[in-house]
């Protein structure tokens, strides 16, 4: 999946976190093809689950809260890059 000019994975992700931190504030539904656009984003670029940790967190808790199938799940066997 291509990515818009100037964002990665990672950009996409945080942006996705807020806005389902701010449906669950809301009480308001994710947009289905919102869902399916970060499910395929995270599914061709994997995050960093090491330097994500915290917006990872973020996006499986609201998620939960708002009854959305994790967008997650396809990158969860995928390790973190080794640190130096």
């Amino acid at each position: 999946m291509a990515l818009p000019p100037g964002k990665s994975g990672k950009d996409m992700r945080e942006q996705y976190a807020t806005y389902v931190e701010t449906c669950v504030k809301q009480g308001r539904p994710a947009e289905p093809k919102v869902v399916d656009l970060i499910r395929g984003i995270t599914a061709a670029h994997p995050p960093d689950q090491a330097a994500e940790a915290q917006t990872l967190a973020t996006i499986k808790e609201s998620e939960a809260a708002l009854g959305i199938e994790s967008t997650l799940v396809a990158s969860a066997a995928v390790p973190a890059a080794p640190t130096a």
